[in-house]
């Protein structure tokens, strides 16, 4: 790991105990970031992780970070939160614009401070990514298996009185507990140890505790490419006869387990009638609307900034409406730095098509764990790449 421009310091073991203690806690509020509801505003996602990665960026300013394609990021970033900053100013600031604006210091602070965690305390963070994975599975299986509302407490906003709906784990509703679990699935590429087990808890709690269809369309689109990654190699075979085992198992706990269950009537009037049978599911319905209203407004305004108003149901589409055209260039670089993920240049091609559409749905781009991947593949994948072609090739030997 290269940084330049930085001043080397003696600290004492006090101090250097300190120092990584609080990265640690900053890492530990991205990985849960609806913790702890805040007492000034009701939100799903708490400013915690980005108030820590402002002190850290605040204490670290002249560092200059260049390791991997994370400098890339880094001024990219910079440009749309200056661009925000001014749209910002001009349309008036309001509760609604600074709620708006805290997405753009989301996507430029924490990266920042992730990379320069990554450099403080050595790397890739396995153990510990592991531990919070490991804390969510357990969370999630005592919520499944014995009581729904198990550490709800701790959730800031939370929505999980639905019986027919899945549980919500750590996060404020089972949809975000589904799209929580693709984001630790784009983290288990770095793992050097027992990877499998991680994937298959992180798909357990993903498909089976949140029973979120939106969930499962983001695990499933990430399995299919991971399958297509690894389809050249003894490895993708063992995955393939997996998915055909998952796939069954899936198919029989819809028919049993899952019989009465929204996710069931959804994905059974999908099948049976396509895009007809789930036209009268709400969520689905409002979800829909929501895309499809920010890209009338972003396209209709021929991407000149909207600037911020009320909240869109959009991640992407929220940001094409607030700053149009100059939102472009990030969201450019975060499909393509999601893509990173796997390592055959076809199937990153093909993933950066499909998490650009994945992010049209209703998320957050201000999401923490989002960030931590996106940072993680820019610090990390070309030594993953180089890791990759030296086990084909010892493979091939072989």
């Amino acid at each position: 790991m290269s940084y330049t421009d930085i001043e080397s310091s003696d600290f004492s073991d006090v101090q250097f105990r300190f120092r990584h203690i609080f990265y640690y806690l900053f890492l530990f509020l991205c990985m849960f970031p609806f913790l702890f509801g805040n007492p000034f505003f009701e939100t799903d996602m708490q400013p915690y992780a980005l108030v820590l990665a402002v002190i850290i960026c605040l204490f670290n300013i002249q560092r200059s970070v260049n390791q991997g394609k994370y400098q890339t990021y880094f001024y990219v970033s910079l440009f749309t939160i200056f661009m925000a900053i001014l749209v910002l100013l001009f349309g008036g600031i309001s509760l609604n614009s600074l709620r708006g604006f805290y997405n753009y210091c989301a996507i430029f602070f924490i990266p920042w401070a992730i990379a320069i965690t990554f450099y403080t305390i050595g790397g890739f963070p396995e153990r510990f990514i592991k531990f919070c994975i490991i804390t969510w599975f357990i969370v999630g299986s005592v919520q499944f298996f014995v009581d729904r509302s198990f550490a709800v407490s701790l959730v800031g906003t939370v929505r999980w009185t639905d019986l027919s709906r899945g549980v919500v784990g750590l996060s404020s509703e089972p949809s975000y507990f589904g799209i929580t679990c693709f984001y630790f699935l784009l983290m288990t590429q770095f793992f050097t140890k027992r990877k499998w087990l991680y994937v298959v808890m992180i798909i357990i709690m993903g498909v089976l505790f949140a029973q979120s269809s939106l969930g499962i369309v983001f695990i499933g689109v990430y399995w299919l490419f991971y399958l297509m990654d690894n389809m050249k190699s003894r490895r993708g075979w063992i995955i393939l006869i997996a998915s055909i085992a998952m796939l069954f198992g899936f198919i029989f706990l819809l028919e049993t387990k899952f019989a009465n269950t929204r996710m069931s009537a959804i994905l059974t009037g999908f099948i049976n009638e396509g895009v007809v049978g789930v036209e009268d599911d709400s969520s689905i319905d409002t979800r829909y609307n929501s895309i499809v209203d920010a890209m009338q407004d972003a396209f209709g305004n021929f991407l000149i900034p909207i600037g911020f108003r009320e909240r869109i149901g959009s991640a992407y589409g929220g940001f094409l409406c607030e700053l149009g055209i100059f939102a472009v260039p990030l969201l450019f670089c975060i499909s393509r730095f999601a893509s990173f993920t796997f390592s055959r240049a076809i199937v990153r091609f093909l993933f950066f098509m499909a998490f650009t559409v994945l992010m049209f749905n209703n998320t957050q781009l201000g999401n923490p764990l989002l960030l931590f991947a996106i940072v993680s593949n820019c610090c990390f994948s070309m030594q993953m790449d180089d890791l990759e072609t030296e086990t084909e090739i010892e493979t091939e030997t072989e």
